[in-house]
């Protein structure tokens, strides 16, 4: 049996719905914080010296710099791909809950990622606290490539034809893949009939563990079990 990873679910008290601050699933402990959108130093305040494995974040619509909160994850030794943000503005207590007991789900099924899925981007965010503290970049996942199950040798190139962003190339008996052109799209990773091609923010695990919980609602039996 796996372990449950021990999660945290920060909620920024500007979005969060009357009464989500009660809200708890088995496993997560959830704080409430006044203006986290705009404080994301917050984060490590909060859960400093915790322990915390996976990390759900529920924030206000576009509120939020990624760069500072990817920044604050790293620091508490996090993988950033691996947080779940949320939108909850504007969203029911009820319906934030299921979304939120989803998201818990998807973040514990989280399996990690590698060097060769961050793409450096500059902040969508850039504002006078971004500035202040440097937070000008942030990263955003690609899928990559496991050569040792890629056919590209062997000819094919299905996911070559398949990318609509020409992301993708046969280089040296390799596939390289352009993480400029790259838009994390998915469609190379649905295409490779070997699974050679893997974007770790969306894994079968990881969706198969979310829909479980939408389909089952939340703190009720499981209605329509998915096959295994």
């Amino acid at each position: 049996m796996n372990r449950m990873r021990r999660a945290a679910v920060l909620l920024c008290a500007d979005s969060a719905p009357l009464g989500i601050g009660e809200w708890a699933t088995e496993g997560p402990e959830v704080h409430v914080v006044s203006s986290l959108c705009g404080t994301p130093e917050a984060i490590g305040q909060v859960l400093a010296r915790k322990g915390i494995e996976s990390l759900i974040l529920g924030l206000c619509s576009g509120e939020y710099s990624l760069a500072e909160i990817q920044r604050e994850t790293r620091q508490l030794g996090l993988d950033p791909f691996g947080v779940e943000i949320l939108h909850l503005q504007g969203i029911s207590a009820e319906r934030s809950r299921l979304f939120l007991s989803a998201s818990v789900a998807r973040a514990g099924a989280y399996e990690g990622s590698r060097p060769e899925n961050a793409k450096l981007c500059i902040s969508s965010q850039i504002g006078r606290r971004s500035l202040l503290k440097l937070a000008l970049t942030e990263y955003r996942c690609v899928p990559a490539v496991h050569e040792e199950t890629c056919a590209v040798r062997t000819g094919c190139r299905i996911c070559v034809g398949a990318c609509p962003h020409s992301a993708l190339a046969p280089s040296d008996g390799t596939l390289r893949l352009d993480k400029q052109a790259c838009v994390s799209c998915g469609i190379c990773v649905t295409a490779c009939p070997r699974e050679a091609i893997t974007q770790p923010t969306c894994t079968p695990s990881q969706l198969r563990a979310e829909v479980q919980v939408l389909l089952s609602g939340e703190g009720g039996e499981e209605r329509h079990p998915l096959p295994l």
